[in-house]
């Protein structure tokens, strides 16, 4: 037995080592709370900056974990402030890739977990809420196991579907581009060519090994200096001015040139359309000497005399001007035939010209008498003979040239273009009029396409076609002379017209017959309850319009109100306070 002191003394010992024990794992713990601490403040200060990074690329950050094969997706939404965390197995993920996509996706997967890449760098189609969206994927294997597949996977992803339908569209514009049948540049604001289509190359005649590339645009045309000086204060410029070809010839051309601002870059580009219209201004050369020349003699006629007399008016020359009248003329005609009249004047036109010197003007005066051509004769013909196709495409093409001439004087008129059947019935016109819009810079919103209704009657399934191609494009379509001969109620059930044009043979009379108003009266009402814009022909006398308000039709069209005039005619009378009106 231990004396009591003995006991005392080893407790006290035993005491003593539990002191010093405890204080060392006091010391141990704390070192390992403090060392835990710093790691935790550390973790959470890499996550605020991963979490920061993630909102300000909306990209999003996933794990894969092979042991559950599920992938951990952390991401802002587009309005979110919060990190949201969306697990999801593996195969759920799959079957959201587009099945065009699934096999590269498969593929690229497969060789990173089998260890045949460390990296993953994917673009796919991935369905979402509001359908697929494209996305693009970046990752890195960082474990494996011993048989060296992927055991854990981290990597980014962001959504590319915007990006790729720009994309898609740039790639568009440049198939239109270079494949466009219309010569086309791609001008820096200095004029130095950046691109050129093919079509442009046949026109300026460049060889194979020529380019017009670092060329400027004033060095193939002549006296463009004006419009090419002002289309950075107009920004929309159009002028004829001639083209000079790498072989020295001169085209005629037109040029329609714009201002092009690509979005997300400062600066600004023109963009250049060419129409060789050398056949026109051939045209336009012979209509001039037709015009201003006597057929049977060669002389001028008295149109190309009174120019004449004019231009030595301006230039305030002295001159001296003779009658000639042929005694007896009418009775050669009358007796000999007009074949032998013919030929009398024909060599009376040559013993003048020789008579007198090469600088004197010899005119025949003529006593020819003129008439006025109905449309309702030539057209017909023009039908018969297949030129209303012809003759409705430069009809479309001047009503263009006339809005884009309003709305440089800052006025938005629509005009309305009367089109014939066989037009319409054309399987290329609803392309061929939005091109003839596109290149006037006019919009298809302010031309009014008119039709009758005699078209159902050759082909009603392709009249459906070619209207709704028309409507497609966004021309208002308007039924002209409703009303007149046979009018099926049929029409304005099948086809979405937006206007129906009263025949004027439903407003003359109103003003003496009861019958005739409660007639027009009762058609005005059935289309007005079909949300349909109603104009009424032929309104030549004032008296209709006080019963027409009456029915309620405000909107009339007829010679009360004006006759045809002249484009400059119309400006001076008509438009004096108009701005931008619709």
């Amino acid at each position: 037995m231990s004396s009591p002191a003995a006991r005392v003394a080893s407790l006290t010992r035993r005491l003593e080592r539990e002191k010093a024990a405890r204080k060392q794992a006091e010391t141990l713990l704390t070192e390992k709370s403090r060392a835990l601490y710093d790691a935790l403040t550390t973790s959470r200060s890499d996550q605020e900056k991963l979490e920061l990074a993630l909102w300000a690329s909306q990209e999003s950050y996933f794990e894969w974990h092979a042991e559950e094969d599920v992938f951990i997706i952390r991401s802002f939404g587009l309005r979110q402030k919060q990190l949201r965390e969306v697990k999801q197995n593996a195969i759920a993920l799959m079957r959201r890739v587009h099945t065009d996509d699934l096999p590269q996706v498969q593929l690229g997967w497969s060789m990173a977990v089998n260890g045949e890449s460390d990296d993953i760098e994917l673009i796919c189609r991935i369905r979402g809420v509001g359908g697929f969206q494209w996305t693009r994927a970046r990752g890195k294997v960082l474990e494996r196991d011993r048989t060296g597949t992927a055991t854990y996977i981290v990597g980014m992803a962001k959504d590319k579907t915007r990006e790729h339908q720009a994309e898609q569209s740039f790639q568009l514009m440049a198939s239109a581009f270079s494949s466009s049948r219309e010569p086309m540049l791609v001008l820096s604001t200095s004029l130095q060519i950046t691109e050129s289509n093919e079509a442009f190359r046949r026109l300026a005649r460049l060889g194979d090994t020529e380019t017009a590339e670092k060329l400027r645009l004033d060095c193939f045309l002549r006296d463009a200096r004006e419009p090419l000086e002002r289309i950075t204060q107009t920004r929309q410029e159009r002028f004829e001015t001639e083209l000079t070809t790498c072989d020295g010839e001169a085209i005629a051309v037109d040029v329609s040139l714009a201002v092009f601002e690509a979005r997300h870059q400062s600066s600004s580009y023109l963009i250049a359309t060419l129409r060789d219209i050398s056949e026109r201004k051939k045209n336009e050369q012979q209509l001039r000497v037709l015009a201003n020349h006597d057929d049977l003699t060669g002389l001028k006629n008295r149109l190309g005399l009174r120019s004449a007399l004019e231009e030595l008016v301006d230039e305030q020359q002295h001159f001296v001007l003779s009658f000639i009248d042929l005694d007896g003329f009418k009775q050669i005609n009358d007796i000999a035939g007009h074949e032998l009249g013919d030929e009398c004047l024909q060599i009376v036109a040559r013993l003048l010209s020789s008579a007198f010197p090469a600088s004197a003007i010899v005119t025949r005066w003529g006593g020819d008498e003129f008439i006025i051509v109905s449309p309702g004769i030539f057209i017909p013909l023009a039908e018969q003979h297949g030129l209303d196709m012809d003759i409705g495409l430069v009809a479309l093409e001047s009503a263009c040239e006339y809005i884009s001439m309003l709305e440089t004087e800052r006025i938005s008129l629509p005009l309305s273009v009367n089109i014939s059947a066989n037009q319409l019935l054309s399987e290329s016109f609803a392309e061929d009029a939005a091109a003839i819009c596109a290149e006037h810079f006019v919009s298809p919103e302010l031309v009014e396409i008119e039709i009758t209704e005699s078209i159902f009657i050759q082909d009603e399934a392709a009249a459906i076609r070619g209207l709704a191609a028309l409507k497609s494009h966004g021309f208002i379509l308007a039924l002209d002379d409703f009303g007149s001969g046979f009018s099926s109620l049929s029409y304005l059930r099948k086809f979405d017209f937006d206007v129906i044009k009263l025949d004027r043979s439903l407003v003359k009379g109103i003003d003496g017959s009861e019958r005739a108003r409660a007639l027009l009266n009762g058609i005005y009402k059935m289309l007005d309850s079909l949300r349909l814009e109603v104009i009424i022909e032929g309104v030549d006398n004032s008296a209709y319009l006080p019963l027409l308000e009456n029915i309620g039709i405000n909107v009339y069209q007829g010679f009360l109100f004006e006759k045809p005039l002249p484009y400059d005619q119309f400006i001076l009378k008509h438009t004096q306070g108009w701005r931008m009106v619709k």
